[in-house]
């Protein structure tokens, strides 16, 4: 049966060029590659593999990836989806923040959600330094009012001593003159 599926590939002899493609051998269909091995030796060696054990060889080496990968995609998408909820919650509360002090409100700071926990990753650096931005603005601007204030001071009291010398000069000249 074999010799006969082999003549009607063409093939008369068996160490013979061999063309790839299937045949059918009683009931069974069967996939056919020709191999010559090297070194010289002439013979031909046929590959037979049956098509329908070739559909479940194939599944049979594809599903334990595909479980892993199902399994790691449960697992890590979770996990995910709530790192960047955590991550997106810490990051809105410092712009909320950095849109305060922007508006003026200088002086007020906020904590991590978590304190219990001395976080040192990039987001703590980074509250902390907006929170040291509000504490700083906020000194320098008491620091500014105070300076205006004593600005304001300093031309009052310059204006009164100005108005008070103008009395007193009138007062000695009408003591020069009385």
């Amino acid at each position: 049966a074999l010799q006969r599926a082999l003549q009607d590939l063409g093939a008369s002899q068996p160490d013979s060029t061999i063309p790839s493609g299937r045949i059918r051998v009683h009931t069974t269909a069967y996939s056919v590659a020709a191999i010559q091995p090297g070194g010289g030796r002439p013979e031909t060696v046929l590959v037979l593999t049956p098509t329908a054990g070739f559909s479940r060889a194939l599944l049979d080496a594809i599903w334990p990836v595909l479980a892993v990968a199902a399994v790691t995609l449960a697992v890590l998408v979770p996990v995910g989806v709530h790192a960047t909820d955590r991550l997106g919650r810490r990051i809105g509360r410092i712009e909320r923040h950095v849109g305060r002090i922007a508006a003026g409100d200088f002086g007020r700071t906020i904590e991590e959600e978590d304190s219990s926990q001395h976080q040192t990753d990039e987001i703590s650096r980074l509250l902390m330094s907006v929170n040291s931005m509000s504490l700083a603005l906020a000194e320098l601007r008491s620091s500014l009012a105070a300076g205006e204030r004593q600005r304001l001071l300093g031309q009052l009291a310059a204006g009164f001593a100005h108005e008070f010398r103008n009395g007193l000069t009138g007062a000695r000249l009408a003591i020069d003159l009385h």
